[in-house]
């Protein structure tokens, strides 16, 4: 929601303010709205555009909220789903080549992570290798002082595609593979780095990285002022 810029919503009661500043808040509205259990990203996106409750997936809705784009903003024409598994990667290479955030739906279980750059390899750029992503689940549980948050981190798996399941496995990731891709566009009027110019800047601590290899490509959503460069193709 930072990224994109839909997550900076006028605050009504201090003119030229918002009500969020950062991912932190935004992610924080979410979980005082919501219970803590599994669901459609674009059931949630949906809901910060709305407020309706579509009452179809596990996470209740325990707190009205959201509202707060559409009206005049349709939230249909903002988002972007890929559900066949063979064309997950793919559609993670146009989404980025788009400017468009991006978020991987995986299984073994049931979970949802935010991609923010793939590699691939560069004698053949079909060929990819691995995805950098940040993760909900990362510190979950722990104990916080209050006003404290756990740190920003960004983590390299590797993937692999399995041409008899024609799925995308995270093998390092539990071998879990990817299920769906979906995709939300920045606010309109102007490439995303306009539209999310009132965003904080965040530097993400990088784990589970290895170097890239000499025949190795890299293609990253740019953070405005932050550590992700758009590095090729």
């Amino acid at each position: 929601m930072e990224w994109t810029g839909w997550g900076f919503v006028d605050n009504p009661d201090v003119a030229g303010t918002n009500i969020f500043n950062d991912a932190d808040e935004m992610y924080e509205y979410f979980g005082a709205h919501w219970t803590d259990d599994y669901g459609g990203t674009d059931v949630a996106w949906r809901w910060w555009f709305d407020g309706i409750d579509y009452d179809i997936i596990p996470s209740i809705i325990e707190v009205a909220g959201g509202a707060f784009w559409d009206p005049p903003y349709p939230f249909d024409d903002y988002w972007e789903l890929e559900a066949t598994e063979s064309n997950a990667l793919e559609a993670v290479d146009t989404f980025m080549h788009n400017g468009w955030a991006v978020q991987l739906s995986i299984k073994d279980g049931g979970h949802a992570i935010t991609c923010w750059g793939y590699t691939y390899d560069t004698a053949d750029p079909d060929y990819y290798t691995g995805v950098y992503v940040t993760d909900s689940d990362d510190n979950h549980g722990d104990t916080l002082e209050p006003g404290e948050q756990p740190p920003d981190r960004l983590r390299y798996y590797e993937v692999s595609y399995d041409s008899t399941t024609e799925k995308w496995y995270l093998p390092n990731y539990g071998d879990w593979y990817i299920r769906a891709v979906r995709t939300l566009m920045p606010f309109p009027g102007g490439d995303c780095q306009d539209s999310c110019r009132k965003s904080s800047s965040k530097d993400f601590g990088l784990l589970s990285h290895t170097s890239l290899l000499s025949n190795q490509g890299l293609v990253c959503l740019r953070q405005r002022r932050g550590v992700l460069a758009l590095a090729s193709a």
